[in-house]
């Protein structure tokens, strides 16, 4: 909670964007499991989102990496 309300410092944030049942999906994750579920129409919106909330995080795209935590969270 600290580091976020720092806009995640040092952070490495590895993220994805995926089709859901009801529209996109974005799933975040550190190395301490997910940060960040976000849903919305627009990947660039979502991912505009995700840096609002981020800002001093290093943030990584990577559909694959995320791709287990963002099928079990739209389960």
């Amino acid at each position: 909670p600290s580091a976020y309300r720092k806009g995640a410092p040092g952070e490495r944030i590895t993220f994805g964007i995926a089709d859901s049942p009801i529209g996109r999906a974005l799933v975040a994750e550190t190395d301490r499991g997910v940060c960040a579920l976000e849903l919305g129409d627009d990947d660039a919106v979502l991912e505009a989102e995700l840096r609002r909330d981020f800002p001093r995080a290093e943030l990584v795209r990577d559909d694959r990496a995320v791709r287990a935590r963002l099928a079990a969270a739209l389960e």
